[in-house]
């Protein structure tokens, strides 16, 4: 029983991601929507890696499958900018950011498919006993750290992004208060 509940809450979030990334496809062509279906895409993956990592048996699976996460991790914070930009309008000039921004999610896959060259992104992979489960314990390079940074700058801009846009209509903000 214990397995089967492991496989079905690991799959349903990457299931799930999948089929609204597959619905929001549909709407590219309004504003945000390619940038949606591009944000649900990235959570796909990575949701996909993970439970491809919590099934997978051996620490060679389940490295493979914390390599193919990164399609998803180092792309989603971008994602959601551009999700966020869209959303609120557009007013970013993505084209004069992007090529500024693009590089640093390439950068990342090279660093985890070469990790075992350097060590940036993991120092050190091992298999863990976790409540029955075996998992991945990692000690984190820092790369990984200079992602998560980078992560971290790019999710609060999207969010104030959203917030502030919220904040300004007139059913969401300040005058709703009034």
């Amino acid at each position: 029983m214990r397995g089967s509940l492991d496989v079905a809450v690991t799959l349903l979030p990457a299931i799930t991601a999948a089929v609204f990334a597959w619905d929001a496809f549909r709407l590219r062509a309004r504003p945000a929507g390619l940038a949606l279906a591009t944000l649900l895409t990235t959570a796909a993956i990575w949701t996909g890696g993970y439970a491809g990592e919590i099934l997978a048996s051996s620490l060679e699976g389940k490295l493979l499958w914390a390599k193919m996460q990164y399609f998803g991790i180092a792309t989603l914070p971008l994602a959601w900018l551009a999700f966020a930009d869209g959303y609120t309008g557009g007013r970013w000039r993505w084209e004069h950011r992007w090529p500024l921004l693009a590089p640093f999610p390439f950068v990342i896959l090279v660093l985890v498919w070469t990790n075992e060259l350097h060590g940036m992104i993991w120092r050190s992979v091992s298999i863990e006993q976790v409540g029955g489960l075996s998992v991945l314990a990692l000690e984190h390079g820092p790369a990984f750290l200079a992602h998560v940074a980078f992560a971290y700058v790019l999710m609060a801009a999207g969010s104030i992004r959203i917030v502030r846009e919220l904040w300004q209509r007139p059913y969401f903000g300040r005058q709703a208060a009034a």
